[in-house]
């Protein structure tokens, strides 16, 4: 039997815990700030390149478009001709930008954060055999 004086109390058990708990939750709300900055910094990128993508919709065929139509009208081409090129090309850089945009989107999600706080599943060893469907190479459940 151990002598009483060795053994740690309960008391300062709990209290080792307690001084424990600002250090696990300040973890958590750093990697959320980190995250929300960076969501931030993407949501500001998804704007400024949906203002590009109007931007080149308008500006550029007002400007640029409007004098390559005039030229190539004159060098023989038809304007049914040089109309569809040039939505073509505005479309495909309207198309770009949009992409790249939904792409920053992503990181609106918070994944990290998520990941970390969230619990991970069960493993499937622990769940008995009729508890989840498995799933057969070709996509059916059996």
């Amino acid at each position: 039997m151990r002598p009483a004086s060795t053994s740690p109390s309960l008391i300062a058990l709990l209290r080792s815990l307690i001084h424990l708990i600002p250090a696990i939750v300040s973890d958590r709300v750093h990697l959320l700030t980190l995250e929300l900055r960076r969501a931030m910094q993407a949501l500001v990128g998804i704007v400024a390149l949906m203002l590009c993508a109007v931007v080149l919709l308008l500006t550029t065929w007002v400007a640029l478009w409007a004098a390559l139509a005039a030229a190539l009208i004159d060098a023989g081409w038809g304007i049914g001709w040089v109309a569809l090129l040039i939505v073509a090309l505005n479309g495909g850089a309207a198309a770009f930008a949009l992409l790249r945009a939904s792409r920053l989107a992503a990181l609106l999600t918070l994944p990290a954060t998520v990941r970390r706080l969230t619990l991970p599943p069960p493993p499937e060893a622990a769940l008995p055999k009729d508890a989840a469907p498995s799933v057969t190479p070709a996509g059916a459940t059996r």
